[in-house]
């Protein structure tokens, strides 16, 4: 911090700092005065130290204009009072936001404001110059310009004796512009020194984050998608973005500031394995990410999003630059652009669902034209493959956000949205004795209702002949019924290349687990009791297969959910009609029964027939 310059207190009419009665620049926002301290007679030895500083609007309503009424009472500011917003650095009460040192406002971010670019051009003429457009006064020569660094200073040195017009050159939306002043030199005098300026630029700057979870899994059998999106990442498209309070588009830099997310903002969702999971990250793109720096560079920020997949639930291993989609939208939530892979951004992925995406400067500067440097917001897309799986499992997006002047706007609480992947299990037990049974295979229907699963099995009797091979599926058109596709150790798979039911054999345990499965029933994602039935396709060793014709080998509509349990409900198997057949003495009592019988029964009609001659 450069030492606060002396008090002077002259005779004659100095004025060592002049500030413009009116705001240069932005909405006809009323003053914001450039002051070094309270004390207005200062001169300078040489040196001028010119401290940004980032102030909103007062909390309070104040009088800097310094208007009265008619009865002579103070009026109040338009514009710059009662604007600030959460986070946002000003003025507390009813302090006057005018340019005076605020030590509070010093040495922190985001109040100090870097990558300001001032000018300085020294004024020759006659006497004092009554302001900064004095018609008896000519700028002569231009000091190079000096633009504040990290901690807010722009430092001029090694000036002249004279009077020098300071002007704020770098401007952009989001900044307002601090009226031109002006600050007398003297070498002469022996108590000049160092004047400390302290202008407030407001910048009453915007963030925001919002996720959601997006699939192309249909909802129960009738085809419809819980989130709206057949197939989100085929189009590039999401349905979630941000929006601003008033559907603006144009820069909301102050009380229409606010940014809100849509109704399936932090969502849950559900799918099956191998469905696509699309997580949506919306964020704010402030107008301050970039500025013109000197008039010919421009300057831009950090913007880095970070969002962990559920690692646990989806296969993020396939996420690349050329995968994940970044579209630019506007206030009213219009898409207006797509960013280049690579030359926009780049994306680092950690292989254990860890997905950073980091705007480069180019990206920056391509967001800040297709939005003509108004405010706006990023939908990122980040597609992903379920697994077979079960659980419920959120990701946790975050940002880090630095603007072009050195303001922090990240996002360091996680936003989440929420993915539920179901299972199911069945124990097989005897019905005698309550033991478990090893060597049940069973499948999976997916089905509108129980009906249109027993019409679906009975119409493909050939996967349930005590062996899971079958032969060509029958799909019905009368009823809304399929096999869940998979692997045979209970692995639901719905790709492409799962063309095979999902079954599974019972252990010495006699549970059969099933995973993978979309849960959606009736809209609450966490279980579905309505849609998912099991078929037993070939009995336990020495245990009959039910009669397939009257589909019994087929259960109620059992319980998948991302806790699944032991469901109660019975399949019952008969064992066969076992005959004594334990060597040869028990055929020979066998054979013997059976002549005894014959004899028996061949004298009985004998005897019967002699009876009806004799009647006869």
């Amino acid at each position: 911090m450069k030492l606060n310059s002396l008090n002077k207190n002259f005779a004659l009419a100095s004025v060592s700092l002049l500030a413009l009665s009116t705001l240069a620049g932005f909405s006809g926002l009323a003053t914001v005065n450039a002051k070094t301290t309270n004390v207005a007679d200062q001169v300078s030895n040489g040196e001028v130290a010119i401290y940004a500083q980032s102030a909103a609007g007062n909390q309070n309503p104040t009088q800097n204009n310094g208007l009265v009424d008619s009865d002579g009472n103070p009026v109040n500011d338009s514009g710059i009072a009662n604007n600030q917003t959460g986070g946002q650095a000003g003025n507390t009460g009813s302090t006057k936001n005018d340019g005076s040192q605020q030590t509070t406002l010093e040495g922190s971010t985001p109040s100090t404001m870097a990558n300001v670019t001032f000018s300085a051009t020294k004024y020759v003429g006659t006497g004092v110059p009554t302001g900064v457009t004095d018609p008896s006064f000519t700028d002569t020569t231009s000091v190079a310009p000096v633009t504040t660094d990290a901690s807010g200073l722009a430092d001029f040195t090694g000036l002249t004796d004279g009077y020098y017009l300071f002007h704020q050159v770098t401007t952009v939306n989001g900044i307002t512009t601090v009226g031109d002043f002006i600050v007398q030199v003297s070498h002469e005098d022996s108590q000049a020194g160092i004047v400390n300026v302290y202008p407030k630029l407001d910048m009453s700057s915007s963030a925001g984050l919002g996720t959601s979870a997006t699939t192309n899994a249909d909802d129960n059998f009738n085809g419809q998608t819980p989130n709206q999106i057949a197939n989100p990442n085929a189009t590039g498209n999401s349905d979630q973005t941000l929006t601003n309070t008033d559907n603006n588009a144009g820069n909301e830099n102050l009380a229409n500031g606010t940014w809100t997310n849509g109704s399936d903002n932090q969502n849950t969702t559900t799918a099956a394995a191998g469905n696509t999971v699309n997580w949506n990250v919306n964020t704010v793109f402030d107008s301050s990410q970039t500025n013109n720096g000197n008039g010919t560079t421009g300057v831009t920020g950090t913007y880095i999003v970070t969002d962990q997949l559920p690692n646990n639930l989806v296969n993020s291993s396939t996420v690349t630059v050329s995968t994940v989609i970044v579209n630019v939208t506007n206030g009213s939530g219009t898409k207006v652009g797509t960013l280049t892979p690579t030359t926009d951004y780049t994306i680092t992925n950690d292989g254990n669902g860890k997905i950073v995406v980091t705007l480069t400067t180019v990206g920056q500067q391509h967001v800040a034209n297709l939005l003509g440097n108004a405010d706006g917001a990023l939908n990122i897309i980040i597609p992903s493959t379920v697994k077979s799986a079960i659980g419920s499992a959120t990701d946790s997006a975050t940002t880090t956000i630095t603007n072009a002047y050195g303001a922090d706007l990240s996002t360091t609480t996680a936003v989440k949205s929420t993915l539920n992947v179901g299972g199911l299990e069945m124990t097989k037990t005897d019905a005698s004795t309550n033991a478990a049974l090893a060597g049940a295979t069973f499948t999976v229907v997916r089905a509108d209702n129980k009906e249109d699963a027993q019409d679906f099995v009975e119409a493909n009797a050939a996967y349930f002949n005590n062996s899971a091979s079958g032969g060509t599926v029958t799909n019905l058109t009368s009823s809304k019924a399929a096999f869940v596709t998979g692997d045979t150790s209970g692995n639901a798979n719905t790709s492409a290349t799962a063309t095979a039911p999902v079954t599974f054999t019972t252990g010495k345990d006699g549970i059969a687990t099933f995973n993978g499965l979309n849960l959606v029933d009736n809209n609450t994602d966490g279980n579905n009791t309505t849609n998912y039935y099991l078929v037993e396709v070939a009995a336990p060793t020495g245990y009959q297969l039910p009669s397939v014709t009257t589909a019994a080998n087929l259960t109620g509509a059992v319980t998948a959910s991302t806790a699944p349990a032991a469901t109660d409900t019975t399949i019952t198997n008969n064992k066969p009609f076992a005959l004594p057949f334990t060597g040869g003495q028990g055929l020979a009592g066998i054979i013997a029964i059976a002549t005894v019988s014959g004899v028996i029964a061949f004298a009985i009609k004998r005897r019967k027939d002699n009876e009806e001659e004799v009647v006869k």
